[in-house]
């Protein structure tokens, strides 16, 4: 014997219980679903940021290190004499 046959009343209660719970399960794996997206989309915008400062870091020691760059920030010429 099932609930079905024992309590034929209760049919009907007991599809709409079951479509709530389907409905509940369907929300509740939407949210994971938008959480996981939205951790996922700012792990990537992180990474980004993180690798355009250390592009840009990365330009500033290639900058620092160039000896043509070296004379031309103090404001002398290459090459020209001094003193």
């Amino acid at each position: 014997m099932d609930f079905k046959t024992t309590y034929p009343e209760y049919a009907e209660i007991e599809t709409h219980i079951r479509r709530a719970r389907i409905e509940r399960s369907v929300a509740i794996a939407h949210a994971i679903a938008g959480l996981l997206d939205t951790i996922v989309r700012g792990t990537r915008r992180l990474a980004e940021s993180m690798a355009a400062v250390d592009a840009a870091e990365a330009d500033r020691r290639a900058i620092a290190i160039d000896p043509s760059n070296r004379s031309s920030s103090r404001g002398t010429t290459p090459g020209a004499a001094s003193g």
